[in-house]
């Protein structure tokens, strides 16, 4: 295992702004990084109870835990690099589940990489009913634009501020996986104290990476 600091990193945002699709990337770029989407939660959750039981959210609050443990009890079985994806709000429950975040990462001395994701409101729509995201509709995802325009127009993605070791927003409405996934691990440098070429394996460069992605963009589909 490594001697450095584990890295958490979160992607938080509104259904449909790519959380899924740039972490999956970024995920395959970082060595040792594991990935853990929100909807591993929400899945098993809503094989059993509707969002709307009270039984929904104390069941996800208990898997949530029950892994954060599991990550806390086993160091030497931890990833070094763990993602996240969440959607979470400024509200009492979005806070909540927040805070569990930050006391894992305290609790395992990890640094924070905080990411909050965006795009135009026209965008977020056109993704949220794509045929890709609709095929995917049996895993609990969001597909009701009604729904997405009243979550927009009420609540406010969570930030953790000067808790984070760092957090930036992306606009992603017009950028490829690629440009966010760039920007990610340029910035990531300065976080981690490791160079690119660290960060991303030595059997490929930043360039070859990206070139890999070149004709890929974000799919409507998260």
């Amino acid at each position: 295992m490594s001697s450095s600091p584990p890295l958490v990193i979160i992607f938080n945002g509104f259904p449909g702004v790519g959380k899924f699709t740039i972490a999956r990337q970024l995920c395959k770029l970082l060595p040792g990084a594991k990935l853990f989407d929100n909807h591993l939660l929400i899945d098993a959750v809503t094989a059993l109870y509707e969002r709307d039981d009270p039984a929904f959210q104390p069941l996800r609050k208990a898997l949530r835990t029950t892994i954060f443990d599991s990550l806390i009890s086993y160091p030497d079985s931890r990833p070094p690099i763990l993602i996240f994806t969440e959607c979470q709000s400024t509200d009492a429950e979005g806070t909540s589940v927040m805070s569990e975040y930050l006391a894992f990462t305290k609790s395992i001395q990890a640094k924070l990489i905080s990411i909050v994701l965006s795009c135009s409101n026209e965008e977020n729509g056109k993704r949220l009913v794509s045929s890709e995201r609709k095929a995917k509709a049996g895993t609990a995802k969001l597909t009701d634009v009604g729904i997405l325009k009243t979550m927009r127009g009420q609540a406010e993605i969570h930030r953790f501020g000067t808790d984070a070791t760092d957090e930036w927003e992306i606009d992603t409405t017009r950028l490829r996986v690629e440009d966010v996934v760039q920007r990610v691990i340029a910035r990531m440098q300065n976080v981690s104290g490791k160079s690119n070429s660290v960060l991303i394996g030595k059997t490929s460069t930043p360039d070859q990476t990206i070139r890999r992605l070149r004709t890929q963009t974000i799919p409507r589909n998260r």
